[in-house]
């Protein structure tokens, strides 16, 4: 099986001491079980759901073999609802926009959908958890499971602050192994990495 994990600087693993990210974690499990698989961590630093949306296919489809099912794992969102300079990345009608253009181009693939995580900004989680909702509900439309971290993350309280001691945003090691956790504890993923 090959997997392709698209997304932002988080998915990409940005300050990770191991260079691993959550991606990385959960595939290093996966052959640590005996899984033959090819992962790819698409991640892509300050990307947002436009820019994922609108790259998607063709990176995707760089990495696709004949003889191999292909699975994705899309996950943004925290660039999206960021402020820089006074104005947030996109609104959530965009996002949700731009995340029905790729649900309804992989219909026919297994998918997944990590939803973004806490940061150290009240707001910007608030804002974060806002659009964790309505990409579960549109997620849900198209049958596509979606991991909301708020509700899958063990210990919030730790994450959070294991990201303030960071740079706000970006988990270290010991935070996106929280989100890994969380991730492979969840049962759609369970299924999704079956044979």
């Amino acid at each position: 099986m090959i997997f392709c994990f698209l997304g932002d600087s988080i998915v990409n693993g940005l300050r990770d001491e191991e260079c691993k990210g959550w991606a990385g974690r959960l595939c290093s499990e996966l052959c640590a079980a005996g899984k033959n698989v090819t992962c790819y961590n698409l991640g892509v630093r300050r990307e947002k759901s436009l820019e994922v949306s609108q790259r998607w296919q063709a990176e995707s489809a760089a990495r696709e073999l004949s003889f191999e099912e292909t699975r994705y794992v899309f996950s943004y969102g925290t660039g999206d609802m960021a402020v820089r300079e006074g104005k947030q990345g996109a609104s959530l009608e965009e996002v949700e926009a731009n995340t029905r253009k790729i649900l309804e181009s992989c219909q026919k693939s297994k998918t997944l959908f990590v939803g973004p995580p806490p940061v150290a900004n009240p707001e910007h989680t608030a804002r974060n958890s806002e659009l964790s909702d309505r990409l579960q509900a549109l997620c849900d439309e198209y049958s596509v499971p979606f991991c909301n971290m708020f509700e899958h993350i063990e210990d919030l309280t730790a994450y959070v602050q294991n990201v303030v001691a960071s740079d706000g945003i970006h988990p270290s090691g010991a935070g996106y192994e929280m989100i890994a956790q969380a991730v492979a504890s969840w049962k759609p993923w369970q299924e999704f990495v079956q044979d």
